[in-house]
C-alpha cells in the first residue's frame, strides 16, 4: 500500500511540478514532509512584507482621500491586493 502511495505524490509531482512550485513559492507547504529553516523564515519575510505593503497602501488611501484620481488608483490596488490577501488566508 506504501508503495502505492508514493507512486501517487511522484505522479501528483510530475504533473503538478510547475503549480506545486508556485504554490511553495508564495508560501503554502504542499507535500512538504520538512520544511527548512530557510524557506521558513523566506516565508515570513515574504508575507510581512506583502501585508505592510498592503497596510501603506490602504493608509495612502485614508490620507489622499480628496484627490479623487490618486484615490481611485489606490482603490483598485487595494482591491487586488485584498484578493490575494484572501486567498493566501484560505489557503493557509
Amino acid at each position: 500500500m506504501d508503495a502505492d502511495k508514493s507512486h501517487k505524490n511522484s505522479l501528483t509531482e510530475r504533473r503538478f511540478r510547475f503549480l506545486l512550485f508556485v504554490l511553495r513559492m508564495t508560501g503554502v507547504a504542499v507535500y512538504m514532509q520538512k520544511q527548512p529553516k530557510a524557506h521558513a523564515w523566506y516565508n515570513v519575510y515574504v508575507v510581512a512584507s506583502y501585508y505592510i505593503t498592503y497596510l501603506s497602501v490602504f493608509l495612502d488611501y485614508l490620507r489622499i482621500r480628496s484627490d479623487f484620481e490618486e484615490s481611485m488608483k489606490n482603490v483598485r490596488i487595494i482591491f487586488g491586493m485584498g484578493l490575494i490577501a484572501w486567498t493566501h488566508l484560505c489557503l493557509r
